[in-house]
């Protein structure tokens, strides 16, 4: 089976399982009780579905030009949005939430940002897909810094794992071609073992009704997103997959928060 063809199995899968939970979702909305998070969570769902369709699409019928704005773009930044907006719900005022909370992600986003202008040339979707991710990626962090949602000492992990991708794939446009090679192994070996760890200790908070289930998993989403943003071949295809495997649990840690503690 070739990479393309797996890819196409999972973006398959990914539909299947956002479908149900659309359904799942909006029934719970409509027969149980209406919560305005899990509405936009909802909403959210349906932009990264009719993302993934387009990409489907565009894999049949193979498009000889690409848009200069992809419509799964569009997608994907609405999403973001919708999500942050989610989460924001969730969220009180309070000092310790400003500051260096704030201040990471941004300089996190900003930086990817710059690679994947570097990457593709691509400066509009690129700067504006960084504005709606940077956000949700505020105040995600915001939200698992209120829930302490992880250790000091995994906060420092996180950091340091995140300043050390971002220096090995810019030194990839430094260096010769067998050690960008090289260096893009040791990345995606790195992002695999946070994007495990992350998903193991997803899956333990929602099994064991953690207050801090619904931060840790939608801050693991935006962290798996900005790896698979980072990806290509078959490690993109591996994280599509684990994605694919955290969008159950965040939307049953949301709906546990907001509607059935």
């Amino acid at each position: 089976m070739s990479v393309t063809s797996f890819s196409m199995i999972v973006l398959i899968f990914q539909v299947a399982v956002l479908l149900a939970l659309i359904v799942w979702t909006v029934r719970t909305l409509i027969r149980e009780h209406f919560s305005e998070p899990m509405a936009f969570t909802a909403f959210a769902l349906a932009c990264l579905l009719l993302s993934d369709l387009y990409w489907i699409a565009w894999a049949l019928l193979e498009p000889e030009v690409r848009l200069p704005f992809a419509v799964n773009e569009i997608g994907e930044c609405a999403m973001f949005l919708l999500l942050a907006a989610a989460v924001r719900t969730q969220l009180a005022d309070s000092p310790r939430l400003t500051g260096v909370w704030t201040l990471l992600p941004v300089l996190f986003t900003a930086c990817n940002v710059t690679l994947w202008i570097a990457w593709s040339g691509e400066w509009i979707q690129d700067i504006v897909t960084g504005l709606a991710l940077g956000w949700y990626l505020v105040v995600a962090v915001q939200l698992m810094c209120q829930d302490n949602a992880l250790s000091g000492k995994a906060w420092f992990g996180l950091g340091a794992l995140s300043a050390l991708l971002v220096l090995l794939q810019a030194l990839t446009f430094f260096t010769p071609e067998a050690a960008a090679a090289a260096l893009d192994a040791l990345c995606y070996g790195l992002m695999a073992v946070s994007i495990l760890w992350l998903l193991v200790r997803c899956f333990l908070a929602v099994r064991q009704r953690e207050r801090a289930a619904l931060s840790l998993t939608f801050g693991s989403y935006g962290w798996a997103v900005v790896c698979l943003y980072m990806s290509s071949g078959v490690p993109y295809t591996v994280i599509l997959l684990c994605i694919t495997a955290l969008l159950p649990l965040m939307v049953i840690s949301m709906r546990r928060r907001v509607i059935a503690p």
